[in-house]
This record gives structure tokens, sequence and C-alpha cells, in this order.
């Protein structure tokens, strides 16, 4: 570790009478504690890294805190507008707004130079400050800053700030002081002090000719600030509250989701589209599997769309991202239009002109994440418009899945029929099928062992029949189709579901949520269950799937997995037709997963099967 010579207390580093504040620009983290090193000590003056020339329009934009503004000039050497953004989480801004509700004097110490050159870094995840202490952070982050400049304008930058905040702090001292300043500065600050001597303040630069404030379009703040716009506007709420510090970050992230959560289930209240703790802490984890592989602690807005497009779908993602970028704080009475901008162009007097922050913050990594979009009303209505009534068919992709459901509950119901057939005996000669060993510890005072026996289940299930939800009025699921298989290894389909033509996701596609199915296998050629008059005496739909497998099952057992177990009347019609129904309640399968299989597409023809993917998420 680096001796560095000073100590780390209540949250700064100190140098006798002078409290350090090195900080990344419009992070949270450093925010809070200028905040709560100004609340906590009376310093004497509070020093910053801005210049002089900007300090009356930095102030004013400040007083106008929770509205964001950003002061603006033209650098005299160059065409580029430089830009200090009034962002609410930036340690500078809130060490300049506290000082000023605490009366406490603000000094802008910064140097005049004719062109900015402030370099966006790379650095870890100021996170674990909160767990490990500043001091800690700077050791481990001390071989990205790199060395300081010998010469050229941040050369004469770092000069002119070491000089007159080391001034600053002689002139009141025993009286604290406390210096607001870039990450990238601390070399060059560490470095002179090691010189032991009393530094030259260099000639002053030529300030800017002209200075402006603007406020920004509400669409370029996640551009210019360093938070995301929804933890700046959490920040600015939490500000006001009792509590100077403890903010946790994490807890911000986990309520934007919970918000973006919120807006979809308003956007979707039908159940098809709930999500549930279980696909939530799916979501979590995988943003933090992501964020371990680019080795930070915190995701990034990216991190959290991808997971958010994984586990739940585009519609979330895009709920996600829309809800990361809302601030409320606007201020409708300016009279001037908002500046277009992002952290590279401002479009200022009718055309583009490069920009710059100052002070520079972390390095902004731009990804790109394809999300399909919703179809606008007036495309659904036209799809529907060309629908043909006479041929529909399935999405292969989702029949594979629902199948392979159906063959796990086969499987699945044949095991639970032989375990319920198990006998046990006292060992006498045989082992027979193994030891029993549930008998043999009841019995083990006798000193008995017991062995069982496990008889061969004859027969296969036929027909797998699910209701995933009752429809009494047959008005929630009022689709009733049966489909024929294509091949061999796919079912004979009989379901009621919501309609699609109520849902349409892209042309001759439309989406539909089982209510109920049943699943015959081997495939057979039979009439539309839901015409057929053998049928007609079904209470309802339920009944009418139930009844239908139970008379077309080639094989002894058929299943039913249901909430609730089945009526006195489908086991006396199963009696009649010589079968034996097999109850599973639906309650072994995760809610997540039925969900998930419960939603099916039904197509305009195969030939639209060409594009279904380009649709169907």
């Amino acid at each position: 570790m680096t001796d560095f010579g000073w100590t780390e207390r209540d949250g700064g580093l100190w140098w006798g009478n002078l409290c350090l504040l090195p900080s990344i620009p419009g992070r949270s983290v450093f925010a809070t504690r200028a905040r709560q090193l100004v609340m906590d000590i009376p310093f004497a003056a509070v020093a910053v890294e801005l210049p002089a020339s900007v300090e009356g329009s930095v102030v004013a934009a400040v007083d106008r805190l929770p509205h964001v503004s950003v002061v603006c000039y033209e650098e005299p050497e160059t065409d580029r507008v430089v830009y200090i953004p009034t962002d609410p989480c930036d340690a500078l801004v809130e060490a300049i707004r506290s000082a000023r509700m605490g009366r406490i004097p603000v000094h802008f110490i910064d140097a005049e130079v004719g062109r900015f050159e402030g370099k966006e870094r790379v650095l870890p995840d100021e996170f674990v400050i909160g767990r490990l202490g500043l001091d800690p952070y700077i050791q481990a982050v001390w071989p990205h800053l790199g060395p300081p400049p010998d010469e050229g304008s941040e050369s004469v930058r770092e000069t002119t700030l070491a000089a007159r905040v080391f001034r600053l702090a002689r002139s009141v001292a025993p009286e604290p002081v406390l210096f607001v300043f870039g990450l990238d500065l601390l070399p060059g600050l560490v470095e002179r002090r090691k010189r032991r001597e009393i530094l030259e303040v260099p000639d002053a630069g030529i300030p800017p000719w002209k200075i402006w404030t603007a406020q920004p379009d509400p669409k370029s703040l996640y551009h210019i600030l360093g938070e995301m716009p929804y933890l700046a506007y959490r920040y600015e709420r939490d500000r006001h509250g009792l509590e100077i510090g403890g903010r946790d970050i994490t807890e911000d992230l986990k309520q934007l989701l919970l918000a973006a959560r919120t807006e979809y289930r308003r956007r979707f209240p039908d159940d098809m589209f709930r999500v549930g703790p279980q696909r939530f802490q799916t979501l979590l984890t995988y943003a933090r599997n992501l964020c371990l592989v680019q080795s930070r602690c915190i995701p990034s807005l990216y991190e959290l769309a991808v997971a958010a497009k994984g586990v739940i779908g585009d519609t979330f993602a895009r709920e996600l991202m829309e809800l990361a970028k809302y601030y409320p704080y606007l201020d409708f009475e300016q009279t001037d239009a908002p500046v277009k901008m992002t952290d590279r162009q401002i479009r200022w007097e009718e055309e583009v002109r490069p920009c710059l922050r100052r002070p520079q913050g972390l390095s902004k990594e731009w990804k790109s994440l394809k999300l399909r979009r919703d179809p606008d009303p007036k495309k659904r209505q036209k799809w529907k418009s060309r629908w043909d009534p006479y041929q529909s068919c399935s999405w292969p992709p989702e029949d594979e899945r629902i199948e392979n459901l159906a063959g796990y509950v086969r499987d699945r119901a044949l095991q639970m029929v032989g375990i319920s057939q198990i006998r046990a005996e006292e060992f006498t000669s045989s082992m027979k099928d193994g030891l029993h060993v549930r008998e043999t510890i009841r019995n083990l005072h006798l000193g008995k062992v017991y062995v069982k026996e496990e008889p061969q289940v004859r027969g296969q299930v036929g027909a797998v029949v699910f209701l995933f939800e009752p429809d009494p009025d047959g008005t929630r699921y009022p689709l009733r189709m049966t489909w024929l298989a294509e091949h061999e290894n796919e079912s004979t389909l009989a379901f009621y579901a919501t309609h699609f033509m109520e849902d349409m996701v892209g042309p001759g596609i439309g989406r539909s949520f089982y209510g109920g199915a049943s699943f015959l296998y081997p495939p057979q050629l039979i009439p539309d269950v839901w015409r057929d008059p053998r049928f007609q005496h079904a209470r309802d739909e339920a009944e009418s799937l139930v009844f239908s497998a139970l008379f077309h099952s080639q094989d002894r057992y058929v299943t039913l997995v249901s909430k609730d177990r089945p009526t006195a009347r489908m086991q006396a019609y199963a009696r009649r037709q010589g079968r034996r129904l097999l109850f599973m309640p639906i309650s072994m399968f995760s809610r997540e997963t039925l969900q998930k299989l419960r939603i099916f597409h039904v197509l305009n023809g195969q030939e639209v099967r060409s594009w279904a993917r380009d649709f169907i998420r």
C-alpha cells in the first residue's frame, strides 16, 4: 500500500485541516459523502474544481435544482462547447448546494484554460467504497490513474489547483477546508504536495467570452447525467429525508425493477403476462452474472435490459429502459426551448457542435440491444382484416415444448401408479425388489427386515388433460378448437383458449392463452370434440375435454392435471369406458413454467411459419 500521508475519517481524506474528497463526477456515492461531510463538519470554506469565470452561472444553476441545467461556454481556442451540468448526483454540485444551505463560502479555484483536456477513465466500481472505505478504493484505482502530466493545460490546472487550495487551507488554519475535485487530479495533487514548497500560481488564462445557461431536453438527461435519470430522481427525493447518509444504490435499482414490473402489469393486466417472484429472482441472478463478467458490482442499464429481455421479454425490457430515463423535475415555466444534446454533441445556434463535459466522468461504452416493438392498433386491425378463416396451424417450437410437458406427465403418472402398488413384506428368503427402508426402520425394535415388491404396471397413458383455469360461463376462453396431428410424434389436440384474433402480434399471427387442453397420443383422426354429440351432456369445457379423452384413449390410463380432483361424474364416466383416471395436482409445476407453456400462437397457414420467428417472442 502507498502512504499518501492522509488520514481517513468522517468520509474524507485529511491533510491537516484540508479535507479531500476525490470523486468520480456524476456518481451518487460521492455526492452522498459530500453532503454528509458538509452537514457534519463546520468547514470554514469549500473549494471546487471549477474556474471563477463560471461561478455566477453555476451558483444560479445550482439554486434551480432539482431542475437540471447546463452551464455552457465556447472555448476561445476551439469551436467546441464545454458544458457543466448541475447533476444532482455530482459531488461537486452537492458540495456547492450544501455549502450554500449552510452559508459556507464556496471558492472556484480552477484555472482558466483555452482548451480543456480532461480525460474519461475506466475505473473499478465505486460501490465498494461504502463497504471498504475511500482510502482502500483509492489504493485500488491508483494504478489506473496514471502519472500527472508534465506540461500542457492539464499541468497548469493541477499546479493552479494545488497552489490555491493549499493557500486557502493555510489562510483559515486551523479551521477545516473541504476540497472537492475529480479523481483524475489526485496524482498531480499528491506529487505537488511532496515537493514541500510554496507553489506559485501561474498567470491567469483568458476566460471564455460567452457563458450561457440552458435547460437540457428531457431525452438528453440520460446522456449528460452520471447516473440513470431515475436514480438521480431517487437521490433527489431521498435527499430531503431525515437520513443524510446510508443510501444504497442497490435498493434504487430494485425499486427501478419493481416500478417497471408495476407499469408492465398496468399495461398487461392479464394473468398470462404476470411476472412472478421466481422470474423476478431469475432476472436478478442473470443481471448479477452479467456484472461478474464485466468485473463490476452494480449493473448498468444495459445489463438490466439484457436480463429483462432474456427472462421476461422485449416489452418488459422497453418498459424498464423508458422508466430508467424518468426524471420528473422539469421546469415547465422555462420559456426558452430545451437544448438537445448528447455527451459528445450539442445543437446550438441551428447547428450541431462538438461538446465536452467539465469535469469529465467515467468513460461510456455504447452498446446496441435489439428490442421488438409492440405493433400499433392500426397494424393489428390491418392484420385482423386480412385473416383467412379457412386455414390455421400452430408454431412448431411451441408444439415441441408442450408435447415435452405432456410426455413428462405420462411418464410421471405411471411412476405414481407403480409407487402406489408397492407392497412391503417381511424378509424370508428373497430380497425381491430391494429393501423397504421405511418399514424396516419402523420395525427396527422388533429386529425384523422388510423388503418391497413392485408389481409391473400394465398399460400406458393414452391421454393427458390439462385444466389450467375453469371457464364456467365461456366468456374468459371463447376459442374452442380441435387440431389433428401433423406427424406421428405429435398428439391430437383439443383445447379452449383466449381468441387469437383479439391479440394479433404479426401478419397472419395471433396469440392465445390455454385455459385447458387435451393431448391424445398416439394421434388419431377424431371428430371435433366441441361439436361431437356424444359429449353434449358435459356441463362445461373441462368435462368435455375429460370425457373426450376417456372416450378416445387407446390405453387404460388417462391423466388429469388440475387444481381440483376429478369430480364424481368424471370418475363414473371413466368406469363406464373401462378407463382409470389418474390425478396429478397442477401445483407440482411452477407457475412460471406453466405460464410460458400456456402461451401459443395461431398462424394463418403454413407459409406464415417462414416469417413467424420475427414476430414471436
